[in-house]
């Protein structure tokens, strides 16, 4: 069983779990299950776990973490630091008065080799738009990202480039029917939120 997993149930409010559809894990889609990786930054040791292991999945020949708006921000700059990179981070909307406009800090230059860190993939949606971007550059993208609903693999097919999760769905339904923390309405409503993104991203 994936340690993260673990990890992610043994911290208060990281899971949520509702016996209705009332969580809105991406614009205009409910379920009965939410991951809140926020909830970790209030407990050191758990946080720190946390950069320990997505520092292991980064390869020594990176020049940037990129940091994704607002859940990747934290987790990209403390593996940063952790490994002594370089640190950018990506807004979701462009601004307007500042001409590096997704992002905050010194830009990447062509060739240079990028790591982009979330928090949950979901829709990959804000993934895709900061791969786009660094792409464009002539960047070396790659992602990792601590949660994924299970088609990042689709994703990163649609992007052409490395995504490594990791922990994913499939894991924590796993385990948390091992524990009895989840429902079958809660896996049902789980399983058909991953057909139906599967179904659209492979459009």
């Amino acid at each position: 069983m994936n340690n993260l997993i673990k990890l992610f149930y043994q911290t208060p409010g990281l899971v949520n779990i509702s016996k209705n559809d009332d969580f809105e894990p991406q614009p205009g889609v409910f379920a009965s299950i939410y991951i809140n990786l926020k909830t970790p930054l209030s407990f050191p040791k758990v946080r720190k776990r946390i950069v320990k292991i997505i520092s292991q999945n980064i390869d020594k020949e990176v020049d940037y973490i990129c940091g994704m708006e607002s859940g990747g921000s934290y987790y990209a700059s403390a593996v940063a630091d952790k490994t002594n990179k370089k640190v950018i981070l990506f807004r979701k909307d462009k601004k307007k008065y500042n001409i590096k406009n997704y992002f905050v800090g010194k830009l990447p230059k062509k060739s240079d080799y990028v790591v982009i860190v979330d928090d949950v993939i979901s829709s990959g949606n804000t993934v895709s738009k900061a791969t786009s971007q660094l792409l464009k550059m002539g960047c070396k993208v790659e992602v990792v990202t601590i949660f994924s609903y299970t088609w990042h693999a689709v994703i990163a097919k649609n992007l052409g480039i490395k995504i490594i999760s990791l922990c994913n769905a499939d894991e924590l339904i796993e385990y948390g029917m091992k524990i009895n923390r989840l429902t079958e309405y809660n896996i049902k409503i789980i399983r058909d939120f991953i057909a139906r993104e599967e179904n659209r991203l492979a459009k």
